[in-house]
């Protein structure tokens, strides 16, 4: 476990998958790194994929992606794409607000090869738009216009319902989804900086396009690829399954996915955009979903389909073997994390000892919810008092029996 890397270095020709089983504060504690073995491995021609695949089934996502720090740090030349090898594309993006036409269609361009475009849109007055500003620009009889027949679900249902067909026949490799993200009810900074968030993690140039495309080509069993979880202007961290825990785990199962499902937040493409196999997406597009199971507009919220399907995907692939990376630009990372590494030296510090202690601490003093005395009283049995708390539940659970 210590030293995996070090016995690869020297011939040995097995290394154990605890390694990567291990919780990510642990690996802190002991600088224990899982993607600096492997690339040991593959420098000694250890096929990686088997690896992936058998972990992307038993580990739940967002615990592999930290051990084996599955970030991508893309240098945007454009190096690592092969153009002998070039992948079919196909790009799905739904076009809600018709002004944003223009740099969604940028953003496409910004692919290598040929892309066949997909827009979808909410109505035939916004493909009118969108018609109207595809001729302005020139090359749209190159781009596919189609009217869903509802907007109830928006993105979601747009990309499994009104592209179902593109996305069960195997004439591409990959599927690219977008949407005009504007995120109005958030306010206008919080909004921009989310969409520049996930348009530039994944399509801010071609080189950096390029290379992402190249991540596919050399990684056959890379299901999916899409930006680090958002935390600027939103409180995501800690938060992420809000409502969307308990049906998430309901439609999982329903679709057979049995991956171990993360415990605090999920790993998903917030924001639902993301660049994708797919046959890793599979067990999401052969079922036969229908506008009228996203409910009218006012069901768009959390615990909803729409929502709860967003943080579907990285398990739907992991259930069929396929690995997920997160992707991001230097430029955005320069921000993200000196802005993590603050909160996090400001969260820790009235918490004892490493992120192995205090995240040991924090799992046992459990929710403070509002501070209130309650809470500070539970919280008081749940330190001191374990046994206490545990005979009051019981006594709990016997007097709501005696009521029914």
């Amino acid at each position: 476990l210590f030293c995996a890397d070090l016995l690869v270095e020297a011939g040995c020709p097995v290394v154990k998958r605890r390694v990567f089983f291990q919780w990510p504060p642990f690996l802190d504690r002991h600088a224990i790194t899982p993607r600096w073995i492997v690339q040991s491995m593959v420098a000694r021609g250890y096929d990686p994929e088997p690896l992936w695949a058998d972990l992307a089934r038993e580990i739940a996502p967002r615990s592999l992606n930290a051990a084996a720090s599955m970030l991508e740090i893309l240098p945007g030349e454009g190096a690592g794409y092969d153009p002998a090898r070039p992948l079919r594309v196909v790009a799905i993006a739904h076009v809600y607000y018709p002004e944003m036409t223009a740099e969604i269609v940028d953003r496409l361009a910004h692919l290598p090869g040929r892309v066949n475009i997909v827009l979808t849109t909410a109505d035939s007055h916004r493909a009118g738009l969108i018609a109207t500003e595809l001729e302005r620009r020139g090359g749209g009889e190159d781009v596919e216009v189609r009217v869903a027949e509802s907007n109830d679900g928006r993105d979601q249902s747009a990309f499994l319902i009104a592209c179902r067909d593109l996305l069960r026949r195997r004439d591409y490799d990959l599927v690219v989804k977008l949407h005009s993200k504007k995120t109005p009810q958030d306010g206008y900074a919080v909004g921009r900086h989310f969409a520049r968030q996930q348009f530039d993690n994944l399509l801010p140039d071609a080189g950096h396009a390029a290379d992402l495309v190249g991540l596919f080509q050399r990684e056959p069993r890379l299901g999916l690829v899409f930006p680090p979880m958002i935390h600027i202007g939103y409180n995501t961290l800690g938060h992420a399954w809000w409502a969307n825990r308990e049906p998430f785990e309901r439609l999982a199962e329903s679709l057979g996915i049995h991956v171990p499902i993360d415990d605090v937040s999920p790993l998903a493409p917030f924001g639902s955009m993301f660049v994708a196999r797919p046959e890793a997406l599979r067990l999401m597009t052969e079922h036969d979903w229908s506008y009228a199971d996203f409910g009218g507009a006012e069901a768009y919220r959390d615990g909803s389909l729409a929502h709860v399907l967003e943080r579907l995907p990285a398990y739907a692939a992991g259930e069929l073997g396929f690995h997920t990376r997160t992707v991001a630009t230097p430029r955005y990372l320069e921000v993200s994390h000196t802005s993590l590494e603050y909160t996090l030296d400001r969260m820790a510090e009235y918490l004892p000892g490493d992120a192995w202690d205090q995240a040991t601490m924090m799992r046992t003093v459990g929710s403070i919810g509002d501070g209130g005395v309650r809470d500070l009283a539970r919280l008081h049995l749940r330190l001191k008092r374990p046994a206490l708390l545990a005979r009051v539940r019981r006594l709990r659970e016997w007097i709501r029996g005696r009521r029914r």
